[in-house]
């Protein structure tokens, strides 16, 4: 559904705004799956302020999707060892269907790529089914599945990043 609106992605440094995003956005998948905040209290729906400001701290790059000047969605990602990885992408469920998630990933998918970066890693719910398969279509491939003990599995994914090469 494209409402003819405009769109906007800028730096966000504001932890409380990520964080009301994030825990809006994830409270869906939490409802979907049933986890709350007693068997899954590390779910992204129940993030704290200061787990967001920790994260900005320690070199998390984060943004914020605008429309008409209403927050929207979020996006995230940092460099550790090498490896580029993306987190917290979020999209209110008010603005869903709209491809501001596709925006967001091509969008730090860019930033990465900018950096130096040529694979990113995601990691996702792997009961998931509906979000793996679009990010699936997004070109990202599993990689992992890892039960770490959780109230869920994590399924890795990762995307090679398409360099440019010039011939003279």
């Amino acid at each position: 559904m494209n409402t003819g609106h405009t769109g906007e992605i800028a730096v966000c440094r504001d932890a409380a705004l990520i964080a009301d995003i994030l825990r809006k956005s994830f409270i869906t998948v939490a409802d979907e799956f049933g986890y709350t905040i007693n068997n899954a209290s590390y779910f992204t729906a129940f993030i704290t302020n200061e787990k967001v400001q920790k994260q900005l701290d320690a070199g998390f790059y984060a943004y914020i999707f605008t429309e008409d000047g209403q927050p929207a969605g979020t996006i995230g990602w940092y460099s550790e060892s090498g490896k580029y990885i993306i987190e917290r992408l979020a999209v209110l469920p008010e603005y869903r269907h709209r491809n501001i998630g596709k925006q967001l990933m091509e969008f730090a998918g860019n930033q990465i790529k900018k950096a130096g970066g040529n694979l990113i890693q995601l990691s996702l719910v792997d009961n998931n089914a509906q979000l793996k398969k679009w990010y699936q279509n997004l070109g990202y491939k599993i990689t992992e599945i890892k039960d770490k003990q959780l109230a869920f599995k994590i399924a890795v994914m990762e995307k090679q990043l398409t360099v440019n090469i010039t011939v003279n």
